[in-house]
């Protein structure tokens, strides 16, 4: 399946900030900020995905990912800034937002500094704010990334180049596939595997700043409350996930005052390619 619209737009500092379009171009329309590392190729591999679900599902390569230009030192509050701009672009008065594992942050950000455009926020395996806590529960490979990110974040390309070509999907996941029987399930069908693998190649085709920059992100104190965060969100995790722990999940929906959280026993970190109907027609309103 590929993009019915696959763009860039020219931000205020000149920065280009790529997007593309799936779905209904005249549904009801989806920010989609996808995980780490990824980039706007991230769609599920089934044509048939958003039939039925009249819904414009935009999905956006953050900075240094894909076609968006590298931005020195951003944070979460600087890409809210590039998300209205690009809402501004697209003519889009209100929309929803939805996040992937490290998109979720991004996601949740935006419901905090757009409250009056951002209708509805899902988090889907998303990333919370790290402890000591969360930390243990993390597979060691993972553990130390965040732990590195946090102080010398400029050894992560270098570590992750050591370890394997993060463009590899079967190597980069290799703890995942070992650990999880539901998300080597899903990460065994053709489809996703293939989709994974053009995804990523276009993800870090300017090399990994990007995904050092997004581990520096978790790694620090948010710039905001999510207790701050007044519209309605809805967290997805599975009880399973080795890569983000659910406790992250719980920490979050406990903190903001409209929230809840599915939690979906047994689900690993790719729960999104099983349950990507229920959660579409959540965050464009069609379910409570």
């Amino acid at each position: 399946m590929t993009p019915r619209v696959d763009s860039t737009m020219t931000l205020r500092d000149g920065r280009r900030l790529a997007y593309a379009e799936w779905g209904d171009a005249d549904g009801r329309p989806v920010l989609f900020f996808h995980g780490t590392p990824s980039c706007r190729l991230f769609h599920p591999p089934d044509p048939s995905a958003f039939d039925g679900l009249r819904t414009r599902w935009i999905s956006v390569d953050r900075p240094g990912y894909g076609r968006s230009d590298h931005q020195a030192r951003r944070d979460l509050l600087g890409w809210t800034r590039d998300v209205e701009a690009l809402a501004n672009h697209l003519g889009l008065a209100e929309f929803s937002v939805a996040g992937l594992s490290g998109g979720g942050p991004h996601a949740l950000a935006c419901a905090f500094a757009l409250p009056a455009r951002v209708r509805r926020t899902a988090v889907v395996s998303g990333v919370g704010p790290v402890t000591p806590e969360t930390l243990r529960q993390m597979f060691p490979e993972r553990r130390w990334g965040f732990r590195l990110s946090r102080t010398v974040p400029w050894l992560v390309p270098f570590l992750v180049r050591l370890v394997g070509d993060p463009r590899r999907v079967d190597r980069h996941y290799a703890k995942v596939l070992a650990q999880c029987r539901s998300d080597r399930q899903v990460l065994e069908r053709p489809a996703v595997r293939d989709m994974l693998q053009a995804n990523w190649a276009e993800a870090n085709r300017q090399g990994l700043r990007a995904y050092a920059a997004d581990g520096r992100i978790f790694a620090l104190p948010w710039p905001f409350e999510p207790s701050a965060i007044r519209g309605m969100v809805r967290f997805w995790h599975g009880t399973a996930d080795e890569s983000v722990p659910v406790e992250m999940a719980r920490t979050l929906s406990n903190a903001i005052p409209n929230a809840t959280l599915e939690i979906v026993p047994g689900a690993g970190h790719f729960l999104v390619f099983d349950h990507l109907g229920a959660i579409v027609r959540w965050v464009v309103g069609d379910a409570e």
